[in-house]
């Protein structure tokens, strides 16, 4: 059987640090800072869930649960009632991205399941494009609930 690995970079874990400083920083009650905790609530959830995809093997199997867990995290997302159009924004980049990587993560295992090594490849390039987008999505979710 073929595996495939998920690029390692790819790790919305790298929010949660940032996520507990710009919580604790926003003021007092207000729209803003419900909505981002919500938000980051949500981003939080989706790297528990890919931690523990990664924490089992990325066979075909474990990419198809990866990617059903992606996409529920995009679903959640798109489920909260955010009202502030910048944080809607960043809520549909973030949703998204998490569908684009949950699509190719099935490309992945797909391809993995037929032995078809030039789609394992381009997935697996996909893969990389879209993690290397992960990082500037978190900096810019985290400058506009901590107003920088």
């Amino acid at each position: 059987m073929t595996r495939i690995r998920v690029i390692s970079s790819f790790s919305w874990t790298g929010l949660l640090p940032l996520a507990a400083l710009g919580i604790a920083s926003l003021g007092c009650a207000s729209p803003k800072r419900d909505e981002c905790r919500a938000l980051m609530g949500a981003v939080n959830t989706t790297a528990d869930r890919v931690d523990k995809a990664q924490a089992s093997t990325l066979d075909p199997s474990g990419l198809k649960a990866l990617a059903d867990g992606l996409e529920k995290s995009a679903t959640e997302a798109d489920a909260l009632r955010l009202t502030i159009p910048d944080l809607q924004k960043h809520a549909k980049a973030y949703s998204a991205l998490t569908r684009d990587i949950a699509k190719t993560a099935r490309d992945m295992a797909a391809a993995g399941e037929t032995h078809d090594r030039p789609r394992a490849e381009a997935a697996g390039d996909a893969m990389e494009k879209l993690a290397a987008q992960e990082p500037k999505l978190l900096r810019d979710l985290n400058g506009f609930c901590l107003g920088e």
